[in-house]
């Protein structure tokens, strides 16, 4: 069975908005799936807000940003497991790209990104 989870926001941006959209997403979307959803990433420093950067700046503005929340207790969590990676809008796919190796490096198998909204751009 897989687990759900989301593209985690620096905690100061959730403050600002009043919380998580993509949290948001990620538990109806597992709850729609009957599946269950984990919070399994953090934010490992603040990331500047995508939409206004370049393709190179992107994928440096998410490398390294992304870290697995890891559990003190128990077995490894995604050791073999399938995850599903909810975000809102895939662009040039920087975010998705870093979080999936973070948790492949976690000991998932295999990673899925669901998104709301793929945005298309214009080339120049």
């Amino acid at each position: 069975m897989p687990i759900v989870t989301s593209v985690p926001s620096p905690w100061l941006r959730q403050a600002r908005r009043g919380g998580s959209g993509t949290r948001l997403l990620g538990q109806r979307f597992a709850a729609e799936l009957s599946v269950p959803y984990q919070t399994l990433l953090r934010t490992t420093r603040n990331i500047a807000k995508q939409a206004w950067l370049d393709d190179d700046s992107r994928r440096q503005n998410v490398s390294d940003a992304f870290a697995f929340r890891r559990s003190l207790d128990g077995p490894p969590l995604l050791l073999g497991r399938e995850v599903i990676l909810v975000d809102d809008v895939m662009t040039t796919g920087a975010t998705a790209d870093e979080i999936t190796r973070v948790l492949l490096d976690a000991g998932a198998v295999r990673v899925s990104v669901a998104v709301v909204a793929l945005a298309m751009r214009e080339k120049p």
